[in-house]
């Protein structure tokens, strides 16, 4: 399942991103951080692609698609797409 994202908060550890699509956030087979979010650990094996792709979606104004890992505990990133305009 993939959902976009309304705004990305960059920490130190991790960047915290939260889900705008809410009316299909209950459709998702994970856990979210808050209830609407999804955490970016640097223990990720792609952090470094990942946190690319979101700064530059902050950056550039532009959408980002995130698939996420079904059953992950908290919701895991398989990989993201940053969308054209």
């Amino acid at each position: 399942m993939a959902f976009f994202t309304s705004y990305v908060v960059f920490l130190r550890c991790r960047a915290l991103i939260k889900l705008s699509n809410v009316a299909e956030i209950h459709n998702l087979n994970c856990t979210l951080t808050g209830g609407n979010s999804i955490s970016l650990f640097k223990s990720h094996s792609m952090f470094d692609e990942i946190y690319a792709d979101l700064r530059t979606a902050v950056v550039m104004d532009r959408q980002i698609q995130i698939r996420i890992v079904m059953g992950s505990s908290p919701c895991n990133i398989a990989y993201t797409t940053l969308l054209r305009k």
